[in-house]
């Protein structure tokens, strides 16, 4: 089992100010290239994560889980994810939703 100097909590607000982010309110975080998204160290997540994968392949550990994902699949990470060793192909793009907790526990 792998351990971590640091952990960085992501949470909804913080990606609203990021240059990466197409759309962003307090609940909903909408990135139309996951391409941009430059933060591959370990981070935990503090919300709803759904990945759509348009091209390409990802290979990432979410929680204790080892993924890869390749074009069309979805990946769907919950609240208090933890992500890490994320390894993306040459032509991997992807699509991404985030919604915060509050709003994931109401629509789920």
């Amino acid at each position: 089992m792998a351990t971590f100097d640091k952990i960085d909590t992501t949470d909804i607000r913080q990606l609203t100010n990021s240059e990466f982010v197409d759309y962003a309110d307090n609940d909903v975080v909408i990135i139309d290239d996951l391409r941009n998204f430059s933060k591959l160290q370990t981070i935990k997540l503090d919300f709803l994560l759904i990945i759509v994968v348009t091209s390409g392949r990802v290979a990432m550990k979410a929680g204790k889980v080892d993924s890869t994902a390749s074009c069309n699949d979805i990946i769907i990470c919950q609240p208090n994810t933890i992500l890490n060793e994320c390894l993306f192909s040459i032509d991997f793009t992807a699509k991404a939703v985030c919604l915060s907790a509050k709003v994931a526990r109401k629509m789920l």
